[in-house]
């Protein structure tokens, strides 16, 4: 179990592979206290944030609860996150720790007057439990195009929030990719990135999801981003997950095993 009082650095880098299985990652805020009206605490503003296990975590059928401390300023980003009771595994620990750079709260108030306040955040990891297994593709296309536009108006602020909407998007989607194991979004995706990126991998879009494109495109959209760090790690996790389930194909005799055998010889370039 770790001592809450070690973690004194908070959003630790640890890279963590994606595993093919859901998880329910469940974050909700204490419930609003009102004491005489002079208290209400910062709110999390989405709580549909989605995770997987680390492989090694999952395989071992390690669940548990990870409880954060986090810090939340009047701009509503999250300036601290700390581990408050630890899940006794510092995988799940660390992908706690990932998803608190993308939360974006309501600021909470004393005394009818914002302030920079910590709220308490419970994330549960289940093995049992199951991802949506479908996705509205049209309204993910409209809310990514939204928060693309706020990303390239407004204070400097303004397009951090924007940003970090946009990857948080791309992060549902993706999880939702891999959960699946559809290729049926491919065009899709493809319509949406960087024209350099889809120019790069589009021969390959019959054979492979490409959840991975998706953080790929980030970093080309992005690249002095708040959340270049976390980008960058999800691009490595989901590419390496992604090979990982190419080879089996290798030894098969078939056009799409030829296609994956050589996207294979692509990605390892």
């Amino acid at each position: 179990m770790r001592n809450p009082a070690s973690t004194s650095t908070y959003f630790r880098p640890r890279r963590y592979l994606l595993a093919g299985v859901a998880v329910l990652l469940v974050l909700a805020c204490h419930p609003v206290r009102d004491v005489g009206r002079r208290y209400i605490s910062p709110q999390l503003e989405s709580d549909d944030f989605t995770a997987f296990y680390p492989p090694e975590a999952y395989e071992k059928g390690l669940e548990g609860k990870v409880e954060l401390l986090l810090r939340i300023e009047l701009s509503g980003d999250v300036s601290e996150a700390l581990i408050a009771k630890s899940s006794g595994h510092d995988d799940l620990d660390n992908a706690a720790l990932s998803m608190a750079q993308i939360m974006h709260f309501k600021p909470g108030q004393i005394g009818g007057e914002p302030r920079a306040l910590w709220v308490k955040i419970p994330v549960i990891f289940s093995v049992a439990s199951k991802l949506v297994t479908s996705i509205d593709l049209e309204e993910w296309r409209r809310m990514v195009l939204k928060y693309r536009s706020a990303a390239a108006e407004g204070d400097s602020h303004e397009r951090q929030i924007a940003q970090k909407e946009v990857l948080r998007c791309y992060v549902r989607l993706a999880n939702n990719m891999v959960s699946t194991r559809s290729v049926a979004p491919n065009s899709m995706i493809m319509a949406m990135v960087a024209p350099p990126i889809r120019d790069s991998w589009i021969e390959y879009q019959a054979v492979l999801p490409f959840s991975f494109v998706l953080f790929q495109d980030f970093l080309h959209r992005y690249p002095d981003s708040e959340c270049t760090n976390l980008a960058e790690g999800y691009l490595r996790d989901y590419l390496v997950y992604e090979v990982s389930q190419l080879q089996p194909a290798l030894s098969a005799d078939s056009p799409a095993a030829r296609v994956k055998r050589r996207l294979l010889r692509t990605l390892a370039q």
